[in-house]
């Protein structure tokens, strides 16, 4: 691989929408092309014109031309919501948030407080913030496994 593989903001913000939507990328190291798949998902040949397809094929059978980027695990988002809820300053949504965590159906109950609050926004970008650090993370780690 000639020159060493960059990213940049775009292509974060690219691998981290994708990321948060539960889609497994794939960039490709020497064109910096990101190839978006669903794990587990059926592929129907009949609906490409064959360049999905052969996508599909060139990261099966040269994994080593690609970095892969997985959806974060549900621990480390669990972790990210709890980073927000701790870093708030309204002591009464800050408690409702961590008292939501600690409930069965940690995600569907910090979702619902989240969503009907004020500070919704501030968690969207949060979050966003939290995946894009995530994706520089998973690329400087699989960098320096090359190295």
């Amino acid at each position: 691989m000639p020159g060493k593989t960059t990213l940049t903001k775009e292509m974060i913000k690219e691998i981290s929408g994708s990321l948060q939507a539960g889609i497994t990328c794939y960039l490709h190291k020497e064109s910096g092309e990101i190839i978006e798949t669903m794990e587990g998902a059926d592929y129907d040949p009949e609906w490409d014109d064959g360049a999905f397809g052969k996508k599909l094929y060139d990261i099966e059978n040269s994994p080593e031309d690609y970095l892969m980027f997985s959806p974060m695990s549900s621990s480390r988002a669990f972790d990210v919501m709890e980073d927000f809820a701790n870093q708030l300053e309204i002591m009464s949504l800050k408690i409702e948030l961590v008292n939501a965590l600690d409930r069965k159906q940690p995600f569907r109950h910090f979702k619902q407080i989240v969503d009907s609050s004020d500070a919704r926004q501030d968690w969207f970008d949060f979050r966003d913030a939290a995946y894009e650090n995530y994706v520089r993370e998973e690329f400087e780690w699989q960098i320096d496994e090359e190295d």
